[in-house]
């Protein structure tokens, strides 16, 4: 089981799990980030976004196994969601369903720096690899998760909201050693 209350750290971002009392700073997060719904879905977002995002998993996965974390700005302004599930697709598997960053906060470094606080934080629980699947027509995502050391495992047709998508899937393999 996760504890969500000895999460990651971020320097300088006060991180903490999202839970239902979550959801309307949630769903106005998701809404500020128009454009990633717009390119992946087709459509704006809409009423209810925050709590699918709260609630959707695998359906072998139970809702212990999924974590979703709030980046903030102090004292209390959401910047960030990461979504994870873990021991997905396989243990000592993560797959990160979700790493969106308000667009003022984009490109400056914050990504960077949750992704990898996350990755020192899972290899406390074992994990031997973190996986995502991205829309190839998300290239800014594309060359992030490139850049820190995903590589491409397989391209699939698939739908999202309205529209059709190839979805790249990309892992990372975790290594102890690695460690930055």
């Amino acid at each position: 089981m996760l504890r969500p209350g000895e999460l990651f750290i971020v320097p300088g971002y006060p991180v903490r799990a999202l839970s239902q009392a979550d959801i309307p700073p949630l769903q106005a997060f998701y809404e500020a980030c128009a454009d990633y719904s717009l390119l992946v879905d087709g459509y704006l977002p809409r009423p209810g976004a925050a709590v699918s995002l709260l609630t959707e998993r695998p359906p072998e996965k139970s809702v212990d196994d999924k974590l979703l974390v709030g980046i903030y700005l102090p004292p209390n302004t959401l910047v960030g969601v990461l979504d994870v599930v873990k021991d997905y697709p396989m243990a000592a598997d993560w797959w990160i369903g979700l790493l969106l960053l308000a667009p003022q906060y984009r490109g400056k470094g914050l990504g960077h720096k949750i992704f990898h606080s996350f990755r020192k934080w899972v290899i406390q629980y074992g994990a031997k690899r973190i996986l995502l699947g991205v829309v190839e027509t998300n290239e800014n995502a594309v060359r992030f998760w490139q850049s820190e050391g995903f590589i491409e495992l397989e391209r699939q047709p698939g739908k999202i909201g309205d529209l059709s998508h190839i979805v790249i899937t990309m892992e990372h393999e975790v290594h102890e050693a690695g460690i930055d």
